[in-house]
């Protein structure tokens, strides 16, 4: 679990810094679907 969470802050911090590209917008999507599968 704490490798999960782990990689999920290192991708939403890479998120912010590129998130001027379209690419990242999609893997946001992902990340945050993949916190609520979590959640669930």
């Amino acid at each position: 679990m704490t490798i999960d969470i782990f990689i999920g802050i290192v991708s939403t911090v890479t998120t912010f810094f590129f998130g001027s590209s379209s690419g990242s917008k999609q893997r946001e999507n992902g990340i945050l679907q993949a916190i609520s599968n979590k959640k669930k």
